[in-house]
C-alpha cells in the first residue's frame, strides 16, 4: 500500500500544482536546514521522494526555480552521504544556509538567483526535445 506522507493524502499519485509543490518544497527544505543543524542526517531527504514524484515532468518555465530547489535537495543528500565531498565551494555548514535564501526566494516567488546554487543546482537549459534531437543525429552517424 503506498502511502503519502508529506504530499498528498486523498490526491496520491496526481501531479501537483505550482502552489502545492512550491509549498511543500519550502516546508521540505526548512526541515532539513532543521535537521541537519542538529545533526540528523539520515533524515535531510525525509519528504523529498513524495515531491519528486509528484512534480509535472513536462518542465514548464514557471516550475524553473522548483526545480532547482528539488535539484539542491536531492544533491544535499547526496553530500551527506560522502562525508560533504564533490561540491567544490559548499562545506557541510553551508547546506541549511542556502537552504534558507532558496526559501526566501520560493516564499516572494523570486527566481533563484544565489550564485552558487545557481551554479551547482539550476536546471540545464537545454530542453529535453532538442537533446533527443542531437542524439537521434548522434545514432545516424
Amino acid at each position: 500500500m503506498t502511502t503519502c506522507r508529506l504530499v498528498f493524502t486523498e490526491r496520491c499519485n496526481q501531479m501537483l500544482s505550482y502552489d502545492e509543490a512550491k509549498t511543500l518544497l519550502i516546508r521540505g527544505l526548512l526541515q532539513a536546514a532543521d535537521r541537519h543543524e542538529v545533526g540528523a542526517y539520515e533524515k535531510l531527504g525525509d519528504g523529498f521522494e513524495e515531491i519528486d514524484s509528484g512534480l509535472p515532468r513536462d518542465r514548464r518555465p514557471e516550475f524553473s526555480k522548483l526545480y532547482t530547489a528539488l535539484n539542491f535537495w536531492d544533491s544535499w543528500v547526496d553530500a551527506s552521504n560522502h562525508q560533504w565531498k564533490y561540491y567544490p565551494g559548499i562545506e557541510a555548514k553551508d547546506w541549511p544556509v542556502l537552504a534558507r535564501r532558496i526559501v526566501a526566494d520560493l516564499q516572494v516567488d523570486r527566481e533563484i538567483t544565489d550564485p552558487l546554487v545557481f551554479k551547482w543546482f539550476a536546471p540545464q537549459k537545454q530542453s529535453f526535445s532538442s537533446l533527443t534531437h542531437k542524439l537521434g543525429k548522434l545514432i545516424k552517424k
